[in-house]
């Protein structure tokens, strides 16, 4: 049904129609829809002429689709809403039990310690290794630390493994050490692990141990621990009177704020894979790693470059003055031994 009025008189009709709709109250706007009776009547208002058209759609049009799509969308809903529910439930037992076997890992020195190189661009030179965390199950199964992390953060769970991976260091890196006394070793810690009471001496401590000197362990922490500087500031100043370095871990991904490099002294900065992946791509992103190089030479901090896979990404960071960094280009995570025996080959 269409009908159009021009100072309430009808202009054009088709079909049959109600006067009430014209003399409806309407809102200021221009078009609007109504329900009257057995209709749903849809009004617009022209822009060139004072006049209003009306379009009425009868109950008997839309009710029979709209039951077809309550139909449909129950028997889709029924059993989507049941899948949605299953695999809400699996993920909350798989987490629960990640937690749980995560605790039973650490009791029972599951959890083992890979060790990815950190080169010097322009010698090719081992300088260093981030222990990497890994997690293999007694049967086989690997966990990813981008599963178990998360879960150990949201578990509480950090502390256990930042003291864990501690051990483990005392335990495998005395050797490494002894051969190579100019050599350090980069541990991930958290922002609670940073701002821990007794932190530094627990690392000083670990020093001692592994036979290793001021400079062998270097901490690395990603941007979220600097969120609340105040916090953050006595920790590193500790570290750094102890000889141990700080790193700005993944840079670039986390806090968005930069006020925190003028506001503390840090030792390294490591430019996320994210961003080195961009390199020579002509991606707009690509910029990114040249002022994030200028900002930290301005700033008198070492740049380290995380994900280097290709030998033009290694020669363009060297030309732009990057000294270090680490990726498949130059080694995977190895196991300590392996470690060793590679160091003791480049001496040869």
């Amino acid at each position: 049904v269409v009908a159009v009025s021009l100072k309430k008189k009808e202009l054009a009709t088709r079909g049959k129609y109600d006067t009430a709709w014209m003399k409806r109250p309407r809102a200021d706007g221009r078009s609007g829809i109504f329900v009257d009776k057995q209709h749903i009547i849809a009004w617009e208002r022209s822009s060139v002429a004072e006049y209003t058209a009306y379009a009425a759609m009868p109950d008997s049009m839309w009710q029979p689709a709209l039951r077809n799509s309550m139909v449909f969308g129950l028997a889709l809903g029924v059993p989507a809403s049941l899948l949605l529910l299953l695999l809400l439930r699996r993920m909350a037992r798989r987490t629960t039990t990640i937690r749980h076997l995560l605790r039973q890992a650490l009791k029972r020195d599951e959890l083992t310690l890979a060790y990815q190189p950190i080169v010097d661009i322009t010698s090719g030179r081992w300088v260093g290794a981030e222990a990497l965390m890994r997690w293999n199950r007694p049967h086989g199964e690997t966990i990813s630390p981008d599963v178990f992390i998360p879960i150990a953060e949201k578990s509480g769970l950090m502390p256990a493994l930042g003291e864990y991976l501690i051990r483990r260091i005392e335990r495998e890196a005395p050797a490494l050490f002894a051969h190579q006394p100019d050599f350090h070793i980069a541990l991930n810690f958290c922002a609670d692990d940073l701002c821990a009471e007794g932190f530094a001496a627990r690392l000083q401590t670990a020093i001692q141990r592994t036979g290793g000197k001021p400079g062998s362990l270097q901490v690395e922490v990603t941007e979220r621990a600097f969120l609340h500087l105040e916090h953050a500031r006595p920790s590193i100043d500790e570290l750094q009177k102890c000889g141990i370095s700080v790193a700005i871990d993944d840079f670039g991904t986390g806090f968005s704020s930069l006020s925190y490099l003028t506001n503390l002294k840090f030792d390294c900065l490591k430019i996320d894979r994210s961003f080195v992946n961009t390199v020579n791509t002509g991606a707009v992103t690509s910029k990114i790693v040249d002022h994030i190089i200028a900002m930290s030479k301005s700033l008198g901090i070492t740049v380290i470059a995380e994900g280097v896979e290709t030998r033009d990404q290694a020669d363009y960071l060297r030309e732009q003055g990057v000294r270090y960094a680490q990726g498949w280009l130059y080694a995977k995570a190895m196991p300590i031994r392996e470690l060793m025996e590679r160091l003791g080959a480049q001496q040869v």
